[in-house]
């Protein structure tokens, strides 16, 4: 999140650079470099960095190469079949798009810079479109292509088709940076973001379209899975759809055809939640493994109320029908089970739906822990409070005042526990209530609890680390305060080349207990351990990474947290008065460096901050 982009605005314009632009992406720790060029198809010249399209196209390119293969490979992208310039054309048109947008309508990319209207055919041979008497380009079209743009085109084609399928389910935000669950546009931008992620290096089409799969799957719980089978499917890639090798644009087989599970009946959504009074509408689709007319019938729905599907029969197949249930207004609260049964002449199939209904907004809820008016709280305390009746999420809030004005942290959870995504200031009293939520609006709020988060005793000392000395240097801290503590972490601010070559050592003088932070990561005896740069993070043993194995050529160890190499456990139910002793050693010259700070964020036990 540190590396800005290098933006060279007219790039060569000077020495006749034109009608082009590009982005160099290195690993996570460099800069990328944007270079945007001056175009001379129309008279008088013009700017492709007034093209907003093209600057997101080459975006994008960073944002694909970095995110495929993780943030240290910047070589993923480089096989035949790779989709980079398809990601960056359908993220050009998807942060472009405006309310009121049809996809049959075509988009081009790249209009401004040909001079051309914004309905132009752009740089593309075909305009973007769910059209395909617009648009024809299926899996197969990739065969015989000459270049990464023509089938970068072709995967853009079943992006867009994938984008307006999910808009039209779940409608437009204009919000862009909106939550997934706002917009049809912000889940679609969202899934492609975490396919990115999930595909292996090298990815083909197929790679790329079970990724995006399997996003929905850990993002919704799958409620998309046909949606995007249909997307997909359309253009040639469907169930029965084979890539062959990600590196040869010959050997791949086109399908259209849906997995069994898509195809017949399904429900959208799989769960609903209402007020007791309003009415409950789902959407009923009929795949396309039916001969119609389909006969909709509904069971499992509240007594007293009524069922009605527009249209029923469903004449066509794939086809779909909306299921309203109404009188709802002296239902019982609670959750009911519905089956929705499609039947033809020859098939008969069910699909579930679930309708929770409320009677009223919820009870108000009793916090649990942190106890009231408890101290020594970890920056990210687990905040727990008792299930109420009749909620279905909780928002959580968070204030450095009573009067929650303003808040400094607030969630929106289904569970009745919850981590802060964000560290809360060390040192600092916070209060916390909790207010229940359903379909019928907020409960009361709770009573209002407070906590105090731990101290953190820092020392700052600038101090260079001797170059190929075994005894380094050391600096501590004081504390004095006798109460054990329950947990340990440090962190630690270093500027060094080649972080192979340090080695941390944590001491308690007093008990003589010691840890090992770290020591010379990478190295095996043989060689010269981790050539990356500089330390930047919090070492606890609760961390996922090991300090040992995630340093990196790029960036160091700054992007932990880490687990050491031995336990801080060693320190647990220790008081922490005395003197603590961190030791660093230089193992290797010739590279220089210095220990800027490092911290003890004790948990469970308040220490003395020492003077900086």
């Amino acid at each position: 999140g540190k590396d800005y982009v290098l933006a060279e605005a007219q790039d060569g314009a000077d020495v006749g650079k034109r009608n082009n632009a590009n982005f160099g992406t290195p690993p996570d720790g460099s800069n990328p470099r944007m270079q945007m060029f001056v175009w001379n198809t129309t008279n008088p010249e013009v700017d492709g960095d007034l093209d907003a399209g093209i600057i997101v196209h080459e975006y994008g390119h960073g944002i694909s190469t970095r995110l495929t293969g993780g943030p240290s490979n910047a070589n993923c992208l480089f096989n035949d079949e790779q989709m980079g310039e398809g990601w960056s054309d359908w993220l050009a048109l998807a942060l472009t798009a405006r309310s009121g947008d049809s996809g049959p309508v075509g988009r081009g990319v790249g209009t401004y810079v040909l001079g051309q209207p914004t309905n132009g055919l752009g740089v593309r041979t075909y305009k973007y479109s769910t059209d395909m008497s617009v648009n024809p380009q299926t899996y197969d079209s990739i065969k015989g292509m000459a270049n990464e743009h023509a089938v970068g085109a072709v995967w853009a084609a079943m992006l867009w088709e994938v984008y307006w399928q999910l808009v039209e389910h779940e409608g437009f935000n204009t919000n862009f940076y909106g939550a997934s669950s706002s917009g049809g546009n912000n889940l679609a931008i969202q899934l492609v973001l975490d396919g990115m992620k999930l595909q292996p290096c090298s990815p083909g089409f197929v790679d790329g379209r079970n990724a995006i799969l399997a996003a929905d799957q850990a993002l919704t719980g799958g409620v998309n899975q046909c949606l995007l089978w249909e997307a997909f499917a359309k253009r040639g890639l469907g169930y029965s759809a084979s890539q062959g090798s990600s590196d040869d644009l010959e050997d791949g087989t086109q399908a259209f055809d849906l997995p069994p599970s898509c195809q017949f009946l399904r429900v959208i959504p799989n769960s609903l939640n209402i007020c007791r009074g309003q009415p409950a509408v789902f959407t009923a689709f009929i795949g396309p493994g039916y001969t119609p007319p389909v006969n909709l019938s509904v069971s499992g729905k509240p007594a007293g109320t009524t069922a009605s599907f527009n249209p029923n029969p469903v004449n066509s197949a794939p086809g779909s029908s909306i299921l309203t249930i109404g009188n709802t207004g002296s239902v019982a609260g609670g959750v009911y089970n519905l089956t929705i049964q499609g039947t033809s002449a020859a098939t008969s199939t069910s699909a579930a739906a679930q309708l929770t209904v409320a009677s009223g907004t919820p009870g108000p809820t009793t916090l649990l822990t942190p106890a009231n008016e408890a101290i020594n709280q970890s920056s990210q305390p687990l905040l727990h409070w008792n299930a109420v009746a009749q909620a279905t999420s909780y928002r959580l809030e968070l204030s450095n005042n009573a009067g929650f004005a303003p808040i400094a942290y607030s969630a929106v959870v289904s569970g009745t526990s919850h981590t802060p995504s964000v560290n809360l200031q060390s040192s600092t009293i916070y209060y916390w209530r909790v207010i229940p939520l359903n379909s019928c609006g907020s409960g009361p709020a709770s009573d209002i609890f407070n906590f105090a988060t731990v101290a953190i005793a820092c020392r700052t000392p600038h101090v260079s680390i001797p170059d190929g000395n075994s005894t380094g240097i050391a600096s501590t801290i004081t504390l004095t305060n006798t109460t054990p503590a329950s947990g340990l972490n440090v962190y630690l601010d270093v500027s060094h080349t080649w972080v192979g070559d340090l080695s941390f050592t944590l001491t308690h003088v007093e008990t003589g207990r010691s840890v090992t932070l770290i020591d010379r990561p990478g190295y095996s005896g043989q060689g010269f351990g981790c050539s990356g740069d500089n330390i930047d993070a919090t070492f606890s043993d609760g961390a996922a990474k090991p300090a040992e194995s995630s340093c990196t050529g790029a960036s160091g160890l700054t992007d932990g947290p880490y687990r050491p190499d031995s336990p801080l456990s060693v320190f647990d139910g220790e008081a922490l008065n005395g003197t603590w002793r961190l030791t660093a050693v230089d193992n290797q010259a010739p590279d220089p460096g210095q220990l800027n700070s490092w911290c003890l964020s004790p948990v469970g036990a308040p220490p003395a901050i020492p003077p900086a």
